[in-house]
């Protein structure tokens, strides 16, 4: 699949390395536009900010305050920290859908100077078929469809192998792809996020490395909350059963600890009164903290 763009030529004058590493969570950013901020997105006319842009918000968020917003009309760049040529890396987000939501993110290697060649890309509830989202490659999709959830937080990992061009897909921690990367060997470049026709989702907390994220990163492949801002009931989305939660004031005081031991437990959080709060999530002996405000 080729998308042709005349293009500002600086702005694909990426060199490509073997060790790249990044992680966004946007909460650096103010809100509004991310590619007037953020030197990792880019719009394809080589402006910054505008309608093609994404936008930093808090309207939701899967850890912190602030996410980043897709929604009809954009179509931006998210460059991989340079670009990589070979090697196994990993991009993994968190990924919020509002119900009927579509889009396309589409994976790039670099291409003849005035164009862009695509290789798999996810569609995102695929708009010409109502069977859900899929691998996009070429001209269609590529193995099954399967299901996104809609209205909470979702992690998405996308591992790929570029020496084989090959690709594996999870959300939530289940395998939905394992197939072509149809990269042909170019490289990685960058990945286009596109609203594909009506967008209306939310990314947060993004990762890429090389090689594969496993439980003893414990990124948000193994834990997530939401809502976040909470009102009264916090939910821990989790592939493994969560040992322990403690709750601390910005004191350093325990204003909660329970031993849930159940995957994606909830927390009651109604007693505790509006402020900031550290949640600290115990899983497989590892742990992690997160600020969460109420």
């Amino acid at each position: 699949m080729k998308k042709i763009y005349i293009l500002a030529i600086a702005a694909f004058a990426f060199t490509l390395n073997m060790n790249a590493q990044f992680e966004d969570d946007f909460e650096s950013y103010d809100e509004g536009t991310i590619t007037d901020q953020a030197d990792n997105f880019y719009n394809w006319s080589g402006d910054g900010g505008g309608a093609e842009s994404g936008t930093v918000t808090t309207e939701q968020a899967s850890n912190g305050t602030k996410s980043m917003y897709v929604t009809t009309g954009n179509d931006f760049i998210f460059d991989f920290d340079g670009g990589v040529s070979g090697g196994i890396h990993t991009w993994q987000y968190n990924l919020y859908l509002n119900d009927g939501s579509t889009g396309f993110l589409g994976l790039m290697s670099s291409g003849p100077q005035d164009d862009v060649t695509f290789g798999a890309g996810l569609y995102i509830n695929e708009p010409n078929n109502g069977s859900g989202s899929g691998i996009f490659i070429d001209a269609g999709i590529t193995g099954d469809f399967f299901d996104i959830p809609e209205g909470e937080w979702v992690t998405v990992a996308m591992i790929m192998d570029l020496d084989a061009d090959t690709m594996s897909v999870t959300v939530g921690g289940s395998e939905v792809y394992n197939g072509p990367l149809a990269l042909e060997g170019q490289g990685l470049v960058a990945a286009d996020i596109w609203d594909n026709g009506g967008a209306d989702f939310y990314m947060d907390e993004y990762i890429f490395v090389e090689g594969t994220l496993g439980a003893e990163d414990f990124n948000a492949d193994v834990f997530s909350v939401y809502p976040n801002p909470v009102v009264n009931t916090l939910n821990i989305n989790t592939a493994d059963a969560v040992q322990n939660v403690t709750v601390y004031d910005v004191l350093g005081k325990v204003v909660m600890n329970l031993n849930p031991g159940v995957v994606s437990p909830s927390l009651d959080m109604s007693a505790l009164s509006s402020g900031a709060y550290i949640v600290n999530v115990t899983i497989n002996g590892t742990s992690k903290s997160v600020k969460v405000i109420k």
